[in-house]
């Protein structure tokens, strides 16, 4: 009896990572979220047991399938091969560390690497909001932020995969100090981590190991906001408004068709989004015929698991 491939598509988020199994039909089969910390709490061989783990409740409960290929997302810059995360600043425990080497050793199947990003800009550049669109640049805000970017219909990562590390486009010379090592980084003031650690600093919040909560301490500054805190809206309005200056640049460099805007921080955050709109209709290029617009993303926490499976799916078929 031929048994039925199936894809593990892993999305390694700064607060939770996500499993799951695809058929190549797209159904979801088996799907479990945990924390991110905890998984790497014995670093990168804890990471590879829980997948190990993960493999195996699906065997349990699909015994006639046959796993495929392994596609992994994470929230750094990946070598072109796939196989190496070259830098993680969010997860330092990821550096340097040949991820899809491991895995692939260790399970059998081969195993690719991809900025979490990336994933998330084919996803819905397929599948989501960008449909129709052969050049997308997807932004995700939420623990960081980062920018995957498909052009002609294919993932663009440039001759050293740093193409679109927008979070680490200096928007305030001299400014914070970043986890990247430079200052002034776009993600240092818009962004979860960066409005967490503004919750501590403004008193929303208590001090004392705020760097591990920062996505949850971000909310208090937004649910201030609502209740009439000035202070909190001008952390917001701040941070949001060097987005769209950043996403203005983008567009007079790269000039995608759209702009995809997803990420936990986005969610949440409706009233504050004129904010960005105003802020990059401001500073992109006036003579422009069409300015790319700006759209929600319709795949939200699934964009990087469901770009994964296009992505593993184009894989096999390629075999």
């Amino acid at each position: 009896m031929k048994h039925a491939p199936v894809l593990l598509v892993i999305d390694v988020g700064g607060t939770n990572t996500i499993c799951e199994t695809y058929d190549l039909e797209g159904s979801e089969l088996l799907s479990l979220t945990d924390s991110t910390a905890q998984i790497f709490a014995k670093g990168t061989e804890g990471f590879v047991q829980h997948v190990k783990d993960f493999i195996q409740s699906h065997m349990a409960m699909y015994p006639h399938t046959a796993l495929g290929v392994i596609i992994v997302g994470v929230p750094g810059v990946v070598s072109t091969d796939g196989a190496r995360v070259i830098s993680c600043p969010n997860l330092k425990a990821l550096d340097g560390i040949a991820l899809g080497e491991e895995l692939s050793q260790a399970t059998g199947v081969s195993a690719y690497l991809y900025k979490d990003t990336e994933l998330a800009a084919v996803g819905e550049q397929q599948l989501g909001a960008a449909r129709g669109f052969a050049n997308t640049a997807c932004v995700m805000v939420g623990t960081g932020i980062g920018c995957g970017l498909v052009i002609n219909g294919q993932i663009w990562r440039g001759d050293h995969s740093l193409a679109g590390e927008l979070g680490h486009t200096v928007v305030i010379p001299d400014g914070r100090l970043c986890t990247c090592g430079r200052r002034g980084c776009l993600e240092m003031y818009c962004s979860g981590k960066a409005f967490g650690r503004q919750a501590v600093e403004l008193g929303i919040a208590p001090s004392g190991g705020h760097a591990e909560k920062a996505s949850h301490l971000a909310r208090l500054v937004f649910e201030a906001a609502k209740r009439g805190s000035t202070a909190a809206e001008k952390v917001i309005t701040s941070g949001f408004a060097l987005l769209g200056i950043a996403l203005a640049n983008m567009v007079n460099v790269l000039n995608p068709g759209i702009i995809v805007l997803g990420g936990g921080l986005m969610t949440g955050s409706a009233e504050f989004r004129s904010v960005i709109e105003k802020s990059y209709l401001d500073s992109v290029r006036s003579s422009a015929v069409s300015v790319p617009a700006l759209v929600e993303s319709q795949l939200g926490a699934k964009a990087v698991t469901k770009g994964a499976w296009v992505e593993g799916k184009r894989i096999l078929e390629s075999l």
